[in-house]
């Protein structure tokens, strides 16, 4: 064995090489003892480990200082899939952040989970995280085993389902003075049921006016200071074709001529719209919306969201009779048991697009 010295403060000290790392670098760590049989014992014992896969480096680094240097090395991710990551990490740690890495227990994360109650998605996402940063711990031989992977989240909540527009707010929308844009993006909504995304994504070589045809092939996310960047659908099932029904043919078509852009929807220069930029879209057709059902600025008269316009396609496709397997794929839903949660019962199987066609509000 490598040569020992004996230390001012008694112990024993030596250095030794326990091997190399994946880029060849040797490794040499050192073990202090209060005698040298002790001192021995452990560098067996380190060796041993080591052999078998199972040894760890000391270290004090906090959790949250380890997550970070983990989140650096996430490349060749979505942006969004990255921006999910940086959100747990830097806002949903906080209470276990400075936890040293190698002192964190079960119950810590537990705790941290619970903190999240009533927000499943988050509750879920945080494990998820968590599980891959304790992995790469592992990796790193900073940990030897990773328990979050063995915890269960608590049971989901059942949440209310989302509703179809009210009959006033079908009403208020027909009344209200919406600029030509923010009428296109409503009826384009209420017609064909797609993700806010999606719309956000349409260009003119998406909307076929001959073939009464909407192509749904791409979406719009955002990553940081709400920055747009085009990405394939949610699912291979989000890639689909909806027939433009008669009463948004006009609309769109008087829309299309009078845009000197590619894109459907975007800023004032042309570009593709921003987070903040939708923000103010859909704020000023809420507003109006709002208004019109007697609403203030400080007073609310509807609870409306854009997914309500996604349920309420949902909802006027049953109600014209297109059957369970068409409207999974008109909606783009990737399993049919999302699509048979609106649908309770499989209907007659007739012309889909000329059942379409005749929606109107």
């Amino acid at each position: 064995m490598a040569k020992y010295k004996k230390r001012s403060d008694g112990r024993y000290e030596k250095k030794f090489d326990i091997g190399y790392d994946e880029s060849g670098k040797r490794q040499r760590i050192t073990v202090y003892g209060k005698t040298i049989a002790e001192m021995d014992r452990k560098i067996i014992e380190i060796q041993y480990q080591y052999n078998i896969g199972c040894y760890m480096k000391s270290s004090s680094m906090a959790l949250g200082t380890y997550a970070h240097q983990w989140l650096k090395t996430r490349t060749g991710i979505a942006p969004a899939t990255y921006n999910g990551y940086e959100n747990i990490i830097k806002n949903h740690l906080k209470s276990i952040e400075r936890i040293p890495l190698q002192k964190l227990v079960k119950s810590d994360v537990v705790e941290c989970i619970n903190a999240l109650e009533g927000h499943y998605d988050l509750q879920q996402r945080l494990k998820v995280t968590l599980n891959q940063i304790l992995n790469a711990a592992i990796d790193d031989k900073l940990l030897a085993t990773n328990f979050v992977q063995r915890i269960k989240l608590p049971a989901k909540r059942s949440i209310q389902k989302r509703r179809p527009l009210t009959d006033a707010e079908i009403s208020a929308i027909k009344k209200c003075a919406f600029t030509l844009r923010e009428r296109a993006f409503v009826e384009i909504a209420y017609y064909t049921g797609m993700r806010k995304g999606e719309i956000l994504a349409l260009n003119v070589n998406d909307v076929n006016l001959q073939r009464h045809e909407i192509t749904v092939s791409k979406s719009i996310a955002f990553i940081k200071n709400n920055q747009p960047f085009l990405k394939a659908p949610k699912t291979e099932s989000s890639q689909r074709i909806i027939p433009i029904p008669d009463a948004l043919l006009a609309t769109l078509k008087t829309y299309i001529k009078s845009l000197n852009t590619v894109y459907l929807f975007t800023k004032q220069d042309g570009t593709l719209m921003s987070q903040s930029a939708y923000i103010r879209l859909w704020k000023s057709i809420y507003n109006k919306i709002n208004t019109q059902l007697g609403g203030t600025a400080s007073t609310k008269a509807t609870d409306l969201t854009m997914h309500i316009f996604r349920h309420n396609y949902a909802t006027l496709l049953y109600y014209n009779g297109i059957d369970v397997k068409h409207a999974q794929k008109l909606l783009g839903h990737s399993n049919i048991k999302t699509t048979l949660e609106i649908y309770t019962h499989f209907i007659s199987d007739e012309t889909v697009k000329e059942k379409i066609y005749t929606l109107s509000m």
